[in-house]
């Protein structure tokens, strides 16, 4: 029995996959209601679905509706890669789901992805590089996607936190020592430095 699941866990898809199952269970009840959930206690998370609202309108680094009559400046901006994913998401979303619904959507989405693809990232670098076979290296990938940190960063609204597998992705193509695993190396490193402004 163990034999075949950890051969079912060899393939990276079925690692992430049950990273994301776990997300699931880990968030709930989010996955029934991604769209209407407010996962947080603190009020953070009302300007992160804001900010991911209104992206297209901060082309110029200025957003019009508010602190009328100048806009509102981006110069406390918690996350530029935040910016960056919610913008073309959210230009795709309003045609689906228009409205200020969109915005809280993808704040919900980093809770249920952030951990899983950040956990993978883990999980991979301690399979690859530090010979840590499953169940190891999956508890490697649990502790690190799904530390009491990201629970805190949910319940604080600070969802930008939560998608952040650029550190053991960076350590894991440098790792590899091959020209091209370094320049994506340095693309990790730069994703790790936007993360948080």
């Amino acid at each position: 029995m163990r034999d075949r699941l950890t051969a079912r866990l060899d393939h990276p898809a079925a690692v992430f996959a049950a990273f994301l199952l776990f997300s699931a269970v880990w968030s709930w009840p989010l996955a029934l209601s991604p769209a209407q959930t407010l996962m947080a206690l603190h009020f953070d998370q009302y300007p992160a679905a804001w900010l991911s609202w209104a992206a297209p309108d901060f082309f110029d680094g200025v957003c019009g509706r508010t602190m009328w009559p100048d806009g509102e400046p981006l110069v406390q901006l918690d996350s530029f890669l935040f910016l960056l994913i919610a913008l073309p998401v959210r230009l795709l979303l309003g045609i689906f789901l228009p409205g200020a619904a969109s915005g809280l959507l993808l704040t919900n989405l980093f809770v249920l992805l952030g951990p899983p693809i950040s956990a993978w990232g883990a999980e991979r670098l301690a399979r690859e590089h530090l010979n840590a076979a499953p169940p190891a290296s999956l508890l490697a990938g649990l502790a690190f996607g799904f530390a009491p940190l990201a629970t805190v960063a949910v319940l604080e609204g600070h969802v930008y936190y939560l998608l952040d597998p650029w550190l053991p992705l960076m350590a894991l193509h440098l790792l590899r020592d091959r020209p091209a695993d370094d320049r994506w190396a340095a693309l990790h490193w730069s994703l790790c430095l936007l993360t948080t402004a």
